[in-house]
């Protein structure tokens, strides 16, 4: 199923839509693009959000909102919509401004996919400053509140003349800007975090070709000592680094071991590798295996773009951006926001030793008679912490980077302020460790009491920590809450996704059940022994 951006404006969407387009293709990423009904941007905030859609772009130009007051009070003439209105356009121009913030706190609270909303009210937009000002503060800050995305526009040059022909009231150049600043935001809120870089080698990781050049031969100078350095510091901020090359083992490792080595990349740098002759598309279907991590979390970098191509026809989750040189790889490499991030957390910079840590747990796995004497011999420790402001950045990411174990009520937020002192309501972060090793913080726990029912707001693992006990340690954790307030039962309404498969069987064994014909809910009801 192909995955939507849809984009309501005040004015003619194409133009924007075209320009988001561009963005997300020079990024790689695969999301169909498209315009929701013209002039509309209220009505449709109040339908189901369809299963497909992953992000809402509303953009709402001051000048469009009085320029319609006006029609609607004076009967078709426009000629002064851009002059003090009466008071009686000024109250319907208000009344529009609440409806708006009424429909994105609508959808916040009951649609899936996120809302990004950009007021455009720069000083080049005709109509009266106070007046407009005054309307474009109260949609930002009704937004926010309800915890929309408001993106800031800046100063778009207008075009009066595409403004009065097709309702194009900006430059195409400060539109592309515009697009390209609400495709970097929507795939940051969207999209699950880059967790892994998979690289190539001949022409990607180095100039020349392994087989025929050999390690003296092959250019790791350059453009591609630089190459090596970013994908380092990648592997720093805790993403991982993985190879695909057509070519023969041993050369390849050749390479990566004889000095100098560029940018200091070594194989012991790749948490992981496929060399040989398979498709790549294989390849990476095979590395998201043994690294236990989701194809839309990957990006391909590779020079040859029928290889690109193919693994974009193949695997259309997993991000291929373009480039055509070594030079190329530098600036995307320093400059998309692919590889952007926020915040980085002890987790992140032990991620990829964690990974060496899994394949001592694969090797234990394989030596034990079942899973069950591999659990056990593996001595879990699970200990769940009220969340405090230092666990802040990681639970963030936790919210923002899970999909498989997931679920989060909609309109759910992180405790903060007087919320914190809330008697009825508790979340917990979950550290996770083993004879092995240290999972660090893999888990988040929401719950809150309601009438007489504990409803369980967020559970989110990890991927890395799955069929280890410690989604069992983490309803316990919720049926302590539950015993606590004396509250005899617990509840959950988990909504179904493509990617939480993992969740539902599980909430499935714990006794879950679809609610409805049809339903894409997971109903859970747990009694509580008090």
């Amino acid at each position: 199923m192909s995955e939507r951006v849809v984009v309501l404006c005040t004015f003619t969407a194409e133009p924007l839509v075209a320009g988001l387009r561009r963005a997300f293709e020079g990024q790689g990423v695969r999301w169909d693009v498209e315009a929701g009904p013209y002039g509309q941007v209220v009505e449709p905030l109040k339908r189901p959000c369809a299963d497909d859609v992953v992000a809402v772009v509303l953009v709402v130009r001051i000048a469009d909102l009085l320029r319609r007051m006006w029609v609607d009070t004076h009967g078709g003439e426009t000629a002064h919509y851009d002059t003090e209105p009466d008071p009686q356009a000024t109250r319907r121009a208000e009344e529009w401004v609440h409806d708006l913030v009424a429909g994105v706190a609508t959808w916040r609270a009951t649609a899936s996919a996120p809302l990004l909303l950009s007021v455009l009210d720069d000083a080049r937009t005709p109509g009266p400053r106070s007046l407009c000002e005054r309307l474009a503060t109260a949609a930002r800050d009704g937004a926010a509140e309800s915890g929309v995305l408001v993106v800031e526009a800046g100063e778009l040059e207008g075009e009066p003349f595409l403004d009065t022909l097709a309702h194009v009231p900006y430059q195409p150049a400060g539109l592309a800007e515009l697009a390209a600043r609400l495709a970097r935001r929507c795939w940051l809120q969207v999209r699950p975090s880059v967790k892994v870089l998979v690289f190539d080698g001949d022409g990607t990781l180095w100039g020349g070709s392994a087989a025929e050049d050999g390690p003296a031969g092959v250019d790791r100078g350059g453009p591609y000592a630089r190459i090596g350095l970013l994908a380092l510091q990648q592997r720093a901020s805790g993403r991982l680094l993985c190879l695909a090359s057509h070519n023969v083992e041993l050369d390849v490792l050749d390479v990566l071991a004889a000095p100098p080595s560029g940018g200091g990349l070594r194989a012991e740098h790749l948490s992981a590798r496929r060399v040989g002759w398979q498709p790549k598309d294989r390849m990476l279907v095979e590395l998201a295996g043994e690294l236990g991590l989701g194809l839309d979390t990957f990006v391909f970098l590779d020079d040859n773009d029928v290889q690109r191509a193919l693994v974009r026809s193949a695997l259309p989750q997993v991000a291929v951006p373009d480039f055509t040189s070594g030079g190329g790889l530098v600036t995307l490499l320093g400059t998309s926001w692919l590889f952007e991030r926020s915040h980085t957390t002890p987790e992140d910079r032990t991620r990829a030793g964690s990974y060496e840590d899994e394949r001592r747990r694969r090797a234990a796995r394989a030596a034990a008679p079942s899973h069950l004497d591999y659990v056990a011999s593996l001595q879990v420790e699970v200990t769940a912490r009220p969340l405090d402001a230092s666990a802040w950045p990681r639970a963030r990411q936790l919210l923002a980077r899970t999909n498989q174990f997931a679920h989060v009520v909609p309109g759910f937020r992180l405790p903060a302020g007087s919320d914190r002192a809330d008697p009825d309501r508790r979340t917990w972060i979950v550290q996770v460790k083993d004879r092995i090793g240290d999972y660090g913080r893999v888990g988040l726990v929401a719950d809150r009491v309601v009438g007489d029912t504990l409803w369980i707001e967020a559970l989110l693992l990890s991927c890395r920590v799955l069929g280890r006990g410690v989604e069992e340690e983490m309803v316990e954790v919720i049926l302590r809450d539950a015993r606590a307030a004396k509250i005899a039962t617990v509840r959950m309404d988990l909504v179904r996704t493509p990617r939480n498969a993992p969740l539902q069987n599980f909430v499935t064994r714990l006794g879950g059940q679809l609610t409805g014909s049809g339903s894409g809910l997971v109903s859970l009801h747990l009694p509580v022994r008090l």
